[in-house]
């Protein structure tokens, strides 16, 4: 689940890429406004962005940017906005692959192996090659 050297650094970028989209469809959709609820919305895809950039909660925010990138084009679609298929076709990939050994979450839940006691059965199954 946190892969190591370079998919590590593989996941790390891809982390970095889905953080920036979602800051650039920010800049390029609403601009710089003094609407309050525009810049609380703002902040909260400034936070998301900086979640995702150091790995902290990775599968959840990014499946939240893929359902923000599907709601973009789907709201105003033209041929302009076929790069929200790629934010899209990203976001879900990371979501799906993980936040990497170099995150926030690697060192919160780390590698955890889980040991499966051997089964103990009262009724052994029959050996029939003894008969």
């Amino acid at each position: 689940m946190f892969p190591h050297g370079g998919p590590g650094v593989a996941l790390l970028l891809l982390r970095i890429l889905v953080a920036a989209a979602f800051l650039m469809n920010l800049a390029n959709r609403h601009g710089v406004s003094s609407n309050p609820v525009l810049l609380v919305l703002a902040l909260v895809i400034c936070l998301i962005s900086l979640s995702l950039f150091v790995g902290f909660l990775t599968p959840f925010l990014a499946s939240i940017v893929g359902v923000a990138a599907a709601a973009n084009l789907l709201i105003a679609f033209n041929s302009g906005n076929l790069i929200h298929l790629y934010t899209i076709f990203v976001a879900v990939s990371l979501a799906l692959l993980g936040p990497g050994a170099y995150s926030v979450d690697a060192k919160l839940f780390g590698r955890r192996v889980t040991v499966v006691p051997p089964r103990k059965d009262k009724n052994p199954p029959l050996n029939l090659s003894s008969l």
